[in-house]
């Protein structure tokens, strides 16, 4: 199981994440909200992230949406491997 952020919301936060550059996020983090380590996020979507799994010898069972903040569209995807590289 692996999750991710998708794509950002259509919330305030969501089009400051998605518009504004980094250094603009950063500084508002850090200085205005107090921050001590601001963290980057980037989004992958849905099907760049199953074109990476399939790629790498997994199949995608399931895909379920999860709540991770007003700002985030996040994505559980359950998969698995089978063959000799599969981990038990």
């Amino acid at each position: 199981m692996v999750g991710a952020p998708d794509r950002e919301r259509r919330t305030a936060k969501g089009l400051v994440f998605r518009y504004a550059p980094w250094p603009v996020i950063r500084f508002g983090q850090r200085v205005l909200l107090r921050y001590p380590a601001p963290m980057r996020m980037h989004t992958l979507p849905e099907r760049d992230m199953r074109a990476l799994l399939v790629g790498h010898g997994a199949r995608v069972l399931a895909v379920e949406e999860y709540w991770a903040g007003d700002h985030w569209r996040h994505l559980r995807y359950y998969a698995t491997m089978d063959g000799p590289g599969a981990v038990s």
